[in-house]
């Protein structure tokens, strides 16, 4: 357990806490982060891998007024389609987004060897928070028929910020030593937020790419490939659609050591 010098607790949510420590850095205060060891736990060998669980309600944060907020905007993109989420600073650098229905893909711009990062993904039934910077640009980036409302705002509630909660479970899917499990592990952890269970499996609804699977799982796209290959001969992969769309197996999803052992 990581050890942290006296301070206040800003946040609790999803098995972890955001601190602001006032005792150290020469007389700045400054924030450290400490995971709590309580998760639920997936295994691969030797090598533990913890998603957390959903958010929590019992952090303390700055909580907005209704006079930050303007009316909210409904917005519907085709599958494929972007849309550009810029700052506005008459309106407030922080949005809040409102899924009713699809999934997307949240991705940001940072430089010309850095075109296009996935930061993290949203979806049906869901609501967080975005810092927006003013020297990167962020889109959104439809992958299944989307529709949502979005505001902006000069504040951001902690525990509700989208990209501080995928920040941490996107790290721990690159984790684990070889691919194969670091694989599994991006699956698993889109089947926890937008799986549809079927009788024959778990259905992953949103198309993703072998290249897009490789910049997750820091790989290149042949082993993504070789991989994907090898799940589908071990009848633990089906592709329902050329595009992507995934149908894995209970074993898979519920699995907690090596496939090919």
């Amino acid at each position: 357990m990581l050890q942290l010098l006296p301070a206040s607790v800003l946040d609790r949510s999803r098995g972890r806490e955001l601190r602001w420590d006032t005792a150290s850095c020469n007389g700045f205060a400054r924030y450290t982060a400490c995971i709590d060891p309580v998760f639920a736990g997936l295994d691969f060998g030797n090598q533990p891998l913890h998603f957390a669980s959903n958010i929590s309600q019992n952090g303390s944060y700055i909580k907005t007024s209704n006079k930050h907020l303007e009316s909210p905007r409904t917005l519907q993109l085709t599958e494929g389609q972007t849309y550009l989420l810029s700052a506005q600073k008459e309106k407030g650098r922080y949005l809040r987004l409102s899924f009713q229905h699809g999934v997307a893909r949240l991705s940001g711009s940072f430089g010309d060897h850095l075109p296009d990062v996935t930061l993290a993904f949203c979806g049906e039934h869901e609501a967080g928070w975005l810092r927006l910077p003013e020297d990167n640009s962020f889109f959104i980036e439809a992958l299944t028929h989307s529709s949502f409302e979005f505001h902006h705002s000069d504040h951001c509630p902690i525990e509700q910020d989208l990209l501080w909660n995928w920040l941490f479970d996107l790290h721990l899917v690159r984790h684990p030593v070889g691919a194969e499990a670091r694989l599994v592990a991006l699956l698993q952890l889109l089947v926890s937020r937008f799986g549809i269970r079927r009788g024959d499996g778990y259905l992953l609804p949103m198309p993703l790419a072998h290249a897009r699977i490789a910049e997750l799982i820091g790989a290149t796209r042949s082993t993504v490939t070789r991989q994907i290959s090898l799940l589908r001969r071990l009848n633990h992969l089906q592709l329902i659609d050329p595009d992507g769309i995934f149908l894995l197996s209970e074993q898979l999803v519920e699995s907690t050591t090596s496939l090919n052992s």
